[in-house]
C-alpha cells in the first residue's frame, strides 16, 4: 500500500481485530474489502490544499462536495453526495 508510506519508508498503521473494539468501524472495513476489494481505509486530515481542516459537519460536507467525493462518513453515518 505506497499509498500509506511516507517518503523515509515509514508508516503509522492502526489494526482492528475484533468487531467488538469497534462495530460500525469493523463492518465498513469488511464491506469494503469484501464488496469493492479495498483491504484497508486512510485515516487522514480533511480538508482541500489551502484550507483550514474542517471543525463541523457542514463543512465537512461542504469540502466533500467540493473534492467531488460520492460520499462522506459523519459520526457513523454515510451520507451519499450525488
Amino acid at each position: 500500500m505506497a499509498g500509506v508510506v511516507h517518503v523515509d519508508g515509514t508508516a503509522r498503521i492502526q489494526t482492528l481485530f475484533q468487531r467488538e473494539n469497534n462495530p460500525f468501524l469493523f463492518d465498513l472495513l469488511t464491506y469494503l474489502d469484501d464488496t469493492l476489494q479495498i483491504p484497508a481505509r486512510i485515516n487522514t486530515l480533511f480538508n482541500r490544499r489551502g484550507e483550514p481542516i474542517v471543525h463541523t459537519t457542514t463543512d465537512a460536507l461542504q469540502s466533500a462536495r467540493a473534492m467531488r467525493l460520492d460520499a462522506v462518513v459523519l459520526n457513523g453515518n454515510l451520507t451519499a453526495l450525488s
